[in-house]
């Protein structure tokens, strides 16, 4: 019984330290992905503030070529 205990520890410590990366990595790209439009302060915090409300208004540029990333929104219910 023991051994189980100690190999479940074990799992849920390493499961923890995943969660960690994955988030690190969500982080990175999230930064990425606002880094790669020519966003300003002002519209930054209008896109966070529409996350917080289940809204999400991004300013596009519009000189900028659309493509099937740019216009696709993941409904993920």
């Amino acid at each position: 019984m023991n051994t189980i205990w100690h190999r479940l520890q074990k799992i849920q410590a390493r499961n923890e330290a995943l969660a960690k990366v994955i988030t690190e990595e969500e982080n990175t790209e999230i930064v990425a992905l606002i880094r790669s439009y020519p966003v300003t302060l002002e519209n930054l915090q209008r896109v966070m503030e529409g996350l917080r409300k289940g809204e999400v208004p991004f300013p596009m540029n519009e000189n900028r070529e659309a493509n099937d990333e740019d216009m696709t929104y993941e409904n993920h219910d």
